[in-house]
């Protein structure tokens, strides 16, 4: 029984001992780790594990028998590296050695900030995408060809608008007129809304033409103009009343008309009034008979006149004059 007693006792004061030297560590390790520097934690945990190992050596020495297997089994087996960093409890007391440097885990808000930043990157390869197709599409799709627009007008201008919402690229123009080609223009790159005079051409205004411009890269337009009709012009004109003159040119009146006698010469006169044109001849009927034409003008006026001679056994004299104009024929 002293024997049992005295192994007793000496299990009591290896526990107490293991208790102090556990209080110690823990002490120690709180102050290192609230340190935070790797280099002391390594240190207090290596001068733990010699303390243990000491005791562990002096024990066996002293007793010839060996430790209880409960005690045993709460001696650190593994080095203090790897104890945990949570407080455990083991046979009624508690283990606060901790590890001297543990990392923190990080992985789940790294995860997460890879997974934010891949999204991000995605959003923004997606959107580079995007805007490459939708520029893409602007150059290589066919042009709006209902508001990119050709023109030549009737004096030959040619002209270009843009009415599309597209900015397009340069190109060449063939200008055909009355389906010939007779000018390639350059056509400069537009802008949405934009327009533009690229040349003239010679076109037959007066007389009507076909018109075509056909884009070399897209686009054509063509027309057509009409002859321009000359509005009708109304002219008035008029003959005047004949006069007689003599042979030096005086006016003779009607006395003196009734004292001719066969053989007199007497110069019938004649002119006319118009509001266009002019009048270019006349010609007389004496006493029935037409005479030939005339184009003697009395001098320093523009009267035709047409010189007779009075035949013998004539009395009466009846005379008719017309003048002709130019646009209007006889009156």
């Amino acid at each position: 029984m002293q024997g049992n007693s005295a192994q007793d006792s000496n299990n009591n004061n290896l526990r107490n001992d293991w208790l102090n030297l556990e209080t110690s560590s823990d002490a120690n390790n709180e102050n290192t780790l609230s340190a935070q520097t790797d280099t002391t934690k390594s240190s207090a945990n290596q001068l733990l594990t010699n303390k243990i190992d000491n005791l562990k050596d002096k024990t066996l020495s002293e007793q010839s028998q060996t430790l209880p297997s409960d005690l045993l089994n709460e001696l650190p087996t593994q080095s203090p590296n790897s104890f945990s960093s949570d407080l455990q409890t083991q046979n009624g007391f508690q283990s606060v050695i901790k590890s001297p440097h543990t990392p923190k885990k990080y992985g789940g808000i790294k995860i997460v900030a890879t997974i934010l930043g891949v999204v991000l990157m995605i959003g923004a390869i997606g959107t580079s995408v995007i805007l490459v197709q939708k520029q893409q599409l602007n150059i290589g799709s066919a042009w709006d060809c209902s508001k990119y627009k050709f023109n030549v007008s009737r004096t030959g201008v040619v002209t270009v608008q843009n009415g599309s919402r597209y900015n397009e690229r340069p190109q060449q123009a063939q200008v055909y007129i009355n389906n010939t080609l007779v000018s390639t223009l350059s056509v400069p790159e537009l802008n949405s809304g934009q327009g533009a005079t690229i040349g003239t051409v010679s076109v037959p205004s007066q007389q009507g033409f076909t018109w075509k411009v056909r884009g070399t890269i897209d686009c054509q337009n063509e027309g057509n103009y009409q002859a321009e009709t000359t509005p009708p012009v109304t002219i008035s004109a008029s003959c005047n009343n004949v006069v007689a003159y003599d042979k030096n040119w005086q006016q003779l009146n009607m006395q003196q008309l009734s004292q001719l006698k066969a053989g007199d010469v007497v110069r019938f006169s004649v002119g006319g009034t118009t509001t266009s044109g002019n009048f270019d001849k006349a010609r007389f009927t004496i006493n029935g008979v037409q005479k030939p034409e005339t184009t003697n003008l009395r001098p320093n006026t523009s009267e035709f006149y047409y010189e007779y001679t009075i035949p013998s056994n004539t009395t009466n004299f009846e005379v008719k004059a017309e003048i002709h104009h130019s646009q209007l024929g006889w009156l």
